[in-house]
């Protein structure tokens, strides 16, 4: 792994050589991407569950009443994403499906392009490559797999809300991406409180305001869909999990987490642990992010939140974790900015945290072909300590980094050398003096100046039926 600063200069200006690599690297992983679908072709299993809620709209009948696709799955999104998921519903199911999955890859290019920038480093050419780098990536990241695999929207709303705090946030329009996010999936309205906690006032209202016009247009839109609204369906977990409970080990919450290590996954005990863990870990996040806002460390802190709202949201599926690529490029700019031993230790943390959210060539089961696969899909394969991390993996992975960021936060004062929000020209970044002996302190000139889609393979995934959240 060569972090970031290491191809930056003392301005953290990128140099444009990994531009070549990096396009390199992106066109050959996805044209074996592109083989190893058409090998073992997948089934759009959300999707058919998106379009199945658009039919129902479209006929003026009552969206939540019924069930949708070959998992026979409710539709749980908020009416105003029948609104804003319109287009889903235009074109054939196998022509909807290819596109969103490039879609999909071609936003997490945009995303990681954003946070070259928010981290402050300069160099179109340079950043186009590492861009290209990670989106090569996040096509063999379970995440992203899962997210084209069952035809899910997941990298478009990361889009929404890295776009709105990295290119929108010195803008009238700073707010109006996670707004709509949260329109489409209410889990990103955590961003919100962390607007106002971070008193960035106008941009929380405007989030705020977005969310509920969009969210009444969609009612007023939408025959028969208050309901999702006043019967409480919004914060109905089990309509969300469908048959297979909180415990899914597709389910990489808190609450799953829980459950999961329940001998009653429905037990009060286990609710009350969950219950607290999400009070800790809640403030615990959104106070790691307000230090980091404070810090001028914008993309520290988005991912914060983003990574809070992920372990306190009752359920939140593995195909939700496309976060990754975010956290993996700030935790190699972290990594960039440290020295000596800690900087080994940092650099070896982001290769773990890439290996651990990757797919490996693996079997689910003695039948089963050798294909590709997650670590949590995998993990009841093995016994002892392998199973109960692999099943908890991405959790344990969350709580880690939550860790990490505080003994990053907490013990490393913010050199006025290296902020990366310096380095972009921002003007609200609080900074503090590094003693000479820190441990953790940032080197010398780093960083300164500041219809007909294939039948779905077999797979563990595919025998979790409940991925529509």
């Amino acid at each position: 792994m060569r972090p970031l600063a290491m191809l930056a200069s003392p301005g953290r200006h990128v140099p444009a050589w990994p531009l070549l690599p990096g396009l390199i690297f992106l066109a050959a992983s996805a044209a074996v991407y592109v083989q190893y679908q058409r090998h073992f072709p997948t089934g759009p299993l959300d999707l058919e569950v998106y379009r199945g809620g658009l039919e129902a709209f479209r006929d003026g009948a009552a969206v939540y009443q019924g069930r949708y696709g070959q998992i026979h799955m409710p539709f749980t999104y908020p009416p105003a994403a029948l609104v804003l998921l319109y287009p889903l519903g235009l074109a054939s199911l196998r022509t909807t499906y290819a596109a969103l999955a490039v879609a999909g890859f071609a936003v997490t290019f945009l995303v990681a392009w954003c946070v070259t920038g928010m981290l402050g480093y300069r160099g179109a050419a340079g950043r186009i490559g590492i861009a290209a780098a990670c989106t090569g990536v996040a096509l063999w990241l379970e995440p992203f797999q899962r997210t084209a695999d069952f035809g899910q929207v997941n990298a478009l709303l990361l889009g929404l809300v890295v776009v709105d705090l990295a290119l929108l946030r010195r803008t009238r329009f700073a707010g109006v991406g996670i707004g709509v996010a949260a329109a489409i999936k209410l889990v990103p309205a955590v961003f919100v409180v962390h607007l106002v906690l971070s008193r960035r006032f106008r941009a929380a209202l405007t989030a705020a305001g977005t969310f509920v016009l969009v969210s009444v247009a969609g009612v007023a839109l939408v025959p028969r869909s208050a309901e999702f609204w006043l019967s409480g369906m919004f914060i109905s977990g089990d309509r969300v999990v469908g048959g297979n409970g909180p415990d899914s080990s597709g389910n990489q919450s808190l609450r799953g987490f829980f459950a999961r290590l329940a001998e009653d996954p429905s037990s009060t005990a286990a609710f009350a642990l969950w219950a607290v863990a999400v009070l800790v870990v809640g403030v615990t996040g959104l106070a790691l992010a307000v230090r980091a806002e404070r810090r001028g460390e914008g993309a520290a802190a988005m991912c914060l939140v983003a990574l809070t709202a992920l372990l306190v949201s009752p359920v939140s599926w593995t195909h939700h974790w496309v976060w990754i690529i975010p956290f993996l490029l700030v935790f190699a700019d972290v990594a960039s900015r440290l020295r000596g031993t800690v900087q080994t230790l940092a650099a070896g943390g982001v290769a773990l945290l890439t290996a651990a959210f990757a797919v490996w060539p693996s079997s689910a089961g003695d039948a089963e072909p050798l294909t590709v696969h997650g670590i949590i899909w995998v993990a009841h394969l093995h016994g002892g300590l392998g199973y109960h991390v692999g099943f908890q993996l991405y959790v344990l992975a969350g709580l880690g980094l939550l860790g990490l960021a505080a003994l990053w936060l907490w013990r490393v004062p913010a050199a006025s050398a290296g902020s990366p929000a310096e380095a972009a020209g921002a003007d609200d970044a609080v900074v503090l003096p590094a003693p000479a002996d820190a441990p953790f302190a940032v080197p010398a000139g780093a960083g300164q100046s500041t219809g007909g889609v294939p039948a779905p393979r077999t797979s563990p995934e595919v025998r979790e039926t409940a991925h529509n959240a």
